[in-house]
């Protein structure tokens, strides 16, 4: 077995309730995300180090709330 695998997401998926503009901001902050995480497994990081990167962004915003976080390993 060799490679990997990353998947974020805000909780559920984005809040319906949400006002269209914050929508699309959390899903540009889940992307941008996303991306940071897959940069960061291509230049060899380990898996936690960027569990731990995506956490950093998230902390610093509050359109995904934390308690909303989950991170399962298979």
């Amino acid at each position: 077995m060799g490679g990997w695998a990353i998947a974020v997401h805000g909780g559920a998926g984005v809040d319906p309730n949400l006002p269209n503009q914050r929508q699309e901001q959390a899903k540009q902050l889940l992307t941008r995300c996303l991306n940071l995480g897959i940069s960061a497994l291509r230049s060899s990081h380990s898996a936690i180090d960027v569990v731990e990167l995506v956490i950093s962004i998230l902390n610093f915003d509050n359109l995904i709330p934390m308690q909303k976080l989950r991170f399962n390993s298979l």
